[in-house]
C-alpha cells in the first residue's frame, strides 16, 4: 500500500474496500499502538462481513480509548472526523 491510497482511507474511513484489507493487517502487525490503522482495518472487516470481525472488535477496543469511534463505525453513521 503506498502513501497516497493510505492518506484517501484516512480521509475515508467509512469506504474502506476490503481489498486493502491484506494490506491494513500487515500495517497492524507492523505498528500495533496506530489507532487510526486499527479503525481502518476493523471497517474494511466490517465491509468485507469478515468472521474475524469479532475478534479484531475486542482487541482493537483494548487499543483505542474512546469506544463510542467503534460504535460509530459498526452502526456507519460516523463521519471522517470522528475516526481521526
Amino acid at each position: 500500500m503506498n502513501k497516497e491510497i493510505f492518506n484517501q482511507l484516512i480521509k475515508n474511513p467509512a469506504n474502506v474496500s476490503p481489498e486493502y484489507k491484506g494490506d491494513l493487517k500487515k500495517l497492524v502487525d507492523t505498528f500495533p499502538y496506530a489507532s487510526n490503522i486499527r479503525l481502518l482495518y476493523l471497517s474494511s472487516l466490517l465491509n468485507d462481513a469478515d468472521v474475524l470481525f469479532e475478534q479484531e472488535l475486542k482487541k482493537t477496543a483494548a487499543y483505542i480509548s474512546d469506544r463510542r469511534i467503534l460504535r460509530k463505525i459498526i452502526s456507519k453513521t460516523g463521519s471522517k472526523e470522528d475516526y481521526i
